[in-house]
């Protein structure tokens, strides 16, 4: 499907594969009159043929428990149609418990609850073997004062050693750095202000039988931490339930090619969303 729309699209497109999704990321505006979007597969093959689109809310009050694992078993807190736009409220990934420097993760979380899920959101007319493409069209960060949060976890992440990744050097200290974010900037310090490239950590739609954690990337999406999964992005995923079940959380401000110290600046924020099944030929 990436390569479809790489050929296709103005300006060279930057495809990104995982597992069995497609992610299809856009940064250079399109030279001619028909952009790179209008050409796209999820607008010439998508089910919503140019239909007028109705613009729902998944606020937080309407989907009341948030998910930690992706799966066929939740019940459903919002059915749209083709075409139809969500405008999502996530939470942070450590779902607001982390409020100070001084709260600890190792103190305030319980691990491996993290990474809370908006969803699932049943899409009408997706059926198993198709697609459902996900444009995410704009992130903001959500709150009066919205602040983010990086932290260094023990037994997380890269740079410390786990059960499943021994390290010969000691752990590093556990540390918490809230940040103020705006969408101008990041401003890490007084000093360095880092830029506001916001994007989703974790977007799936759900596996047929298995229920997989928030944590866990695999071929049905999940905890990617691709930092292209951004506004202008488009992400294909594999539709294995019926109305596809779509997920999604985990926004983060800013991030490296990945989270080396298991987090990137995490944040809540209000994600804009437009979606459409495509078929499978």
């Amino acid at each position: 499907m990436g390569s479809e729309d790489a050929r296709r699209y103005a300006g060279r497109p930057i495809v990104h594969r995982h597992a069995s999704c497609v992610l299809v990321h856009h940064a250079l505006k399109a030279p001619h009159s028909m952009t790179w979007l209008d050409e796209s597969i999820m607008r010439r093959r998508g089910l919503a043929q140019g239909r007028t689109a109705v613009t729902h809310s998944l606020t937080e009050a309407l989907q009341g428990s948030y998910h930690y694992t992706i799966g066929p078993y939740s019940q459903p807190v919002l059915s749209i149609r083709p075409g139809d736009r969500v405008v999502v409220e996530t939470r942070d990934a450590f779902e607001g418990k982390v409020k100070t420097e001084q709260d600890l993760p190792s103190r305030v979380l319980r691990m491996p609850f993290v990474n809370p899920q908006n969803g699932p959101i049943l899409v009408e007319g997706a059926e198993k073997g198709d697609v459902i493409a996900v444009h995410i069209e704009t992130m903001k960060p959500r709150g009066d004062n919205p602040r983010g949060t990086c932290a260094m976890i023990p037994q997380f992440g890269a740079l410390s050693g786990t059960s499943l990744t021994a390290l010969l050097a000691d752990d590093l200290p556990e540390i918490v750095r809230k940040v103020d974010v705006d969408e101008s900037g990041v401003y890490w310090s007084r000093r360095v202000t880092l830029p506001y490239r916001p994007h989703i950590g974790t977007l799936s739609c759900s596996p047929e039988i298995d229920s997989i954690n928030t944590l866990t990337p695999d071929s049905h999406g999940g905890n990617m931490d691709l930092p292209d999964m951004g506004p202008g992005s488009i992400t294909y995923l594999p539709v294995r339930t019926e109305g596809g079940r779509l997920f999604i959380g985990d926004a983060h401000a800013c991030q490296g090619d990945g989270e080396v110290c298991g987090t990137a600046v995490e944040f809540a924020s209000t994600c804009l969303l437009y979606t459409s099944p495509s078929p499978r030929d």
